[in-house]
Parts: structure tokens; C-alpha cells; sequence
């Protein structure tokens, strides 16, 4: 079981990294081939679509390979959507979005179980016996109360 997790990671890792390296060739050549409208983006923009470049990029290379066989994606100069229509439909996105979130996330904190489950161990009691003799774990008043373990009187 701990090989295959170790692999799983490994895979893991490989995957990212190389989402890290398609990531940064992406933002210097690709992003422009497949959106034209990316020219004038600023760096939180980029910073912002980063992660996901590292998650998608296989799909974002084969976009990319397309995009240079076909030309452009939609939103270029020569295509049927406007470049103010494809920003309004993304600020509309964005903003179901940042209601959407929040929503879930207050949601699942009110479904949340009430009571948070005890992260301490319960460690049983030691016998009564121990210390005391033989006789004082079979009678109850040998010891003063009080001076017990919990649940021990």
C-alpha cells in the first residue's frame, strides 16, 4: 500500500512539474496564440490562471497545437464573437462565481457536525489495586474521596 502511494505521488509530482514548464512556455507564446485579446493582460492575470494552466496543460497544448493549424479561438479579430460580448460573458461568470463560492462554503459549514469529535485518546484508568494492596481494590472506602482517578470514587 505504501508503494503504491509513493508512486501515485511521484506520478503526482511529474505531472506537475511538467505543468510548471508548459506553464511558463505557455505565458510567453501559447496564451496569445489561442486568446490575442491576452496581449494586453496584466500580471495578476497571469498569476491568477496559473494554477490552472498547471492543472489543464494537456488540454491547453493540444489547444494550442490547434489553434496554430486552425488560427484563432474565438474572440479573435476575424471572429463571430465580439470581444465585449466574450468579457461581458466572462464578467458574468466571474460574478456567479463570487456568489456561488461563498454560498458552498457557508453551506457546509452550517451542515457541519455540532459536536467536534474528540481528538484525545482515552487512555483507561490504572486498577485500583496498584499501590494499595490486594485489600483495598475490594473495598470502596480504603481510599479518601476525591484522591481517585476520574470515574473512581
Amino acid at each position: 500500500m505504501v508503494t503504491v502511494v509513493r508512486i501515485s505521488l511521484l506520478v503526482l509530482a511529474a505531472y506537475g512539474m511538467l505543468g510548471l514548464c508548459f506553464a511558463i512556455a505557455f505565458h510567453l507564446r501559447g496564451l496569445q496564440v489561442i486568446d490575442p485579446n491576452t496581449r494586453e493582460s496584466g500580471l495578476g492575470f497571469r498569476v491568477l490562471i496559473t494554477p490552472g494552466i498547471i492543472a489543464l496543460w494537456p488540454l491547453l497544448a493540444w489547444r494550442w497545437k490547434a489553434a496554430g493549424e486552425v488560427g484563432s479561438f474565438p474572440g479573435g479579430p476575424d471572429s463571430p464573437f465580439p470581444r465585449s460580448r466574450l468579457r461581458a460573458a466572462h464578467a458574468l461568470a466571474w460574478k456567479a462565481l463570487a456568489i456561488t463560492i461563498p454560498l458552498i462554503v457557508a453551506a457546509a459549514l452550517g451542515w457541519r457536525p455540532q459536536e467536534v469529535p474528540s481528538s484525545r485518546i482515552p487512555i483507561p484508568s490504572p486498577s485500583p489495586s496498584v499501590g494499595r494492596g490486594v485489600h483495598a481494590a475490594e473495598t470502596r472506602d480504603a481510599r479518601p474521596e476525591g484522591t481517585g482517578y476520574p470515574g473512581h470514587f
